[in-house]
């Protein structure tokens, strides 16, 4: 939202449901899209475990985008088309590990 700061300055939220998946998005200053789909376990009147679902996506997607800027920084990089990095690869794979083993699958 415009004006917004902290966690939820480049949170897009909720875009789109398609079956029992949720699809979340995030987009940084620099135009950057990150994309999560999200098996969707909690019923529509668990407004709190949404809410604590979504607290924890924000953190993910925040942490992603650290992962990011970390790889695009280093000027052994390639700045433009697939990221190819399994140092990246792994930090993701261990952000989705810890974020499902809290139960935010």
């Amino acid at each position: 939202a415009p004006g917004s700061q902290g966690p939820d300055a480049m949170w897009a939220g909720l875009l789109s449901t398609v079956d029992e998946f949720r699809l979340y998005g995030y987009l940084t200053t620099s135009k950057i899209r990150i994309l999560a789909a999200v098996e969707d376990d909690i019923l529509p009147d668990q407004t709190a475990s949404q809410r604590s679902k979504e607290a924890n996506l924000k953190t993910l997607f925040s942490d992603i985008h650290s992962l990011y800027v970390e790889y695009i920084l280093n000027p052994f990089n390639s700045k433009t088309g697939k990221i190819v990095s399994r140092r990246f690869d792994d930090g993701v794979q261990n952000l989705v590990n810890e974020l499902n083993s809290n139960g935010s699958s």
